[in-house]
């Protein structure tokens, strides 16, 4: 587990070498709009096809941890992707 972080840092820069510059309106309006509906009906799903009601108990499980960093990761990769302009 601790080599994780060098591990996704060594693939986001392969990306960044291999794909170059990422287009910025990759993530502009219509895009951001469908990624949130996406989300918030997958926490809709997740709200009524539970098979418990206690959320609290359940966010602090080692899963619950594990995909909290994996998507923190998945983030990274992809700012990594952006060109870095001022």
């Amino acid at each position: 587990m601790k080599w994780l972080f060098s591990i996704m840092g060594v693939l986001a820069l392969s990306l960044q070498v291999l794909t170059g510059s990422v287009s910025l309106h990759l993530f502009a309006f219509p895009t951001n709009l469908m990624v949130l509906i996406l989300l918030l009906y997958l926490v809709w799903m997740d709200y009524r096809f539970a098979f418990t009601k206690s959320r609290p108990a359940a966010l602090a499980t080692s899963s619950a941890v594990v995909f909290a960093l994996m998507s923190l990761l998945a983030g990274m990769l992809i700012l990594g992707l952006f060109p870095q302009t001022e």
